[in-house]
């Protein structure tokens, strides 16, 4: 069954917000999202039932302590897609310099705190934007990689893809 665009645009939200530090609320974003993918990924839903459950039964600095150590202290799993694709790089740098151009040009504001290429601000800007050739290229050459390397590449040693090819 295919899900309305509206529906994707709030998972896209709810995953950001799910990717972001441990907040007040998480639970219940990751309930909502778990209900939202279960028609378009039975698999899906079932992990954020896991996690949910997690959640739900984890005190908060615990939560944060996890936090920490898989995504700040963990380069394989930095969520930061130019860093998966491009390593610390030049290459990396004109790539977020891009990307705060193309969030400008579609009139995203993202945090002034935080790196555009974090995975979350990502998943939020894709959640707003209607440029169908950006959104797909995003998805494609960035986030789905960057999510790959973080979850199948864990027990490898890290280093970026080799040039990485995502223009924006």
């Amino acid at each position: 069954m295919m899900q309305d665009e509206t529906t994707e645009r709030r998972a896209q939200r709810l995953f950001a917000d799910i990717l972001d530090y441990p907040h007040a609320g998480l639970a219940g974003e990751v309930q909502e999202c778990e209900a939202l993918v279960a028609a378009m990924n039975p698999e899906a839903a079932a992990l954020l039932r896991t996690f949910g459950a997690f959640v739900e039964e984890t005190p908060q600095g615990r939560i944060e302590e996890v936090y920490t150590g898989v995504f700040d202290l963990n380069p394989v799993c930095h969520p930061y897609v130019g860093y998966h694709i491009f390593g610390e790089s030049y290459k990396r740098s004109a790539f977020l310099l891009r990307l705060k151009e193309r969030y400008r040009a579609c009139g995203f504001v993202a945090s002034e705190t935080e790196l555009p290429d974090r995975l979350s601000i990502v998943l939020r800007f894709l959640s707003v934007s209607d440029d169908i050739e950006l959104n797909q290229e995003l998805i494609g050459e960035g986030v789905l990689l960057t999510l790959d390397r973080m979850t199948h590449k864990a027990v490898e040693a890290p280093e970026p893809l080799a040039g990485g090819d995502i223009q924006l």
